[in-house]
């Protein structure tokens, strides 16, 4: 297959003859929805380094084909700073994507990190919400899409007390909603000097309220969302007024708990999870958002 994608790739950038050199990646953790390799084509002219991802199973294509979707919808849009798709398609019923690989080291983990890593970003999300700016929707609208991405979780976690959360907190009046990266966390984000390129579009989707910020923040230092006077430093990169924060910072995060619970379930079914419950306790945010609800929540006893 890897020779078959190397070849997709090869004629997709005119390289004519070349040599293949591979090296498999390691997977972990519900990103095993994919093998990852590294090529290298060796042309007469250029050198193309190209990160390949394919499909763990067919029935799990659909995460791989929905990630190449959004990111040809980002570059289609003029979105710069992330990944070039050189080719993609489905041999033997399995999905594959091969980039353009990108040399460039994560951003900074430690907490402190935050303030440049939200200065770093502030632009990229700026232009990403600017070209893909939708119809308003109502608040209500949101508290059923959340029940919505809730759903594949409530198995596993009592997410009530959140939505109930969101309906009280509700705006009265109508949120904007863009295109959203929906994973915005630092491991997606790679850095070289003052540039950015933003990986990993598997969680993108349209018709969202602008929540990336949140996702940042979240990554960094949890209990910042729980700190108004901590908040308040970085209220100009978070689009919404202060008292509206809790209401989005739920939905943020009852997005992700749905998003990957539903991405492992689907895992432990193709047996490539082996103890589905461990894994879904490896879901951080469900702690922060038991932590959100009983913060702002007393607030309205």
């Amino acid at each position: 297959m890897i020779d078959q994608i190397a070849a997709e790739v090869a004629k997709n950038e005119s390289l004519g003859d070349y040599e293949l050199h591979s090296l498999m990646t390691p997977s972990t953790g519900y990103d095993t929805v994919a093998t990852k390799t590294l090529l290298t084509l060796v042309a007469r002219q250029q050198r193309e380094r190209v990160f390949v991802k394919i499909s763990s199973s067919e029935r799990l294509s659909h995460f791989l084909q929905e990630e190449a979707e959004n990111l040809s919808t980002c570059r289609a849009l003029g979105i710069q700073n992330i990944p070039q798709l050189l080719a993609c398609g489905s041999i033997g019923g399995r999905y594959f994507m091969a980039l353009k690989f990108v040399p460039w080291p994560r951003m900074h983990s430690r907490p402190s990190y935050l303030d440049a890593a939200m200065v770093k970003t502030k632009n990229w999300l700026a232009v990403l919400y600017d070209k893909t700016r939708e119809q308003p929707v109502e608040a209500a609208d949101l508290v059923r899409k959340a029940e919505r991405y809730a759903n594949p979780a409530l198995e596993f976690f009592d997410l009530s007390d959140c939505l109930s959360m969101m309906e009280r907190l509700a705006p009265r009046t109508a949120i904007p909603t863009f295109r959203v990266h929906g994973d915005f966390w630092h491991g997606n984000i790679l850095v070289h000097g003052e540039e950015i390129c933003v990986t990993d579009f598997a969680f993108s989707a349209p018709g969202e309220p602008p929540i990336d910020c949140i996702d940042l923040v979240c990554d960094y230092d949890p209990n910042i969302l729980l700190d108004s006077r901590r908040l308040r430093k970085y209220s100009e990169s978070l689009p919404f007024g202060n008292e509206d924060l809790p209401f989005f910072i739920a939905y943020s995060l009852i997005r992700k708990i749905g998003l990957k619970a539903k991405r492992r379930i689907e895992l432990f079914e193709e047996l490539v999870l082996r103890n589905l419950e461990s894994s879904m306790d490896e879901i951080s945010e469900v702690g922060v958002a038991k932590r959100v609800v009983r913060h702002y929540g007393s607030r309205l006893s």
